[in-house]
């Protein structure tokens, strides 16, 4: 028992604020997919609202098939084509996972931080 010597408190709130931020990532790196594959305004808040309802509606899958699906549902209400429909969900994906590789590197930095702190 080490009584929080080696890990302060400022530590873990560091850490808890890299947390977070890792999870706006998430919406954000959607958001900017799906306007780089050129989509509508609708498009793109489509895609934002549906990877936040897929997280509760169809849990683990609907993290990806909600913001492809939010993206093709803006695009057709902004009366667009299948294919740019298509297109845009594709966008909103392609954020989605790079998002994720970015919450990987700050997981792994937050990990070798932690194990520098304590070795």
């Amino acid at each position: 028992y080490e009584g929080f010597k080696v890990i302060s408190a400022q530590y873990l709130v560091v850490l808890a604020g890299i947390a977070l931020l890792s999870m706006l990532v998430d919406y954000i790196s959607t958001y900017l997919g799906a306007k780089y594959f050129n989509s509508s305004k609708k498009g793109v808040w489509g895609a934002v609202l549906g990877g936040v309802a897929g997280i509760f509606i169809f849990p683990p899958f609907g993290i990806i098939i909600g913001p492809w699906l939010g993206a093709v549902l803006g695009e057709k209400m902004q009366g667009n084509d299948w294919p740019r429909a298509w297109h845009s969900g594709l966008g909103a994906v392609v954020g989605l996972f790079s998002g994720i590789a970015f919450k990987i590197i700050l997981g792994t930095a937050m990990l070798i931080s932690f194990l520098i702190i304590i070795i």
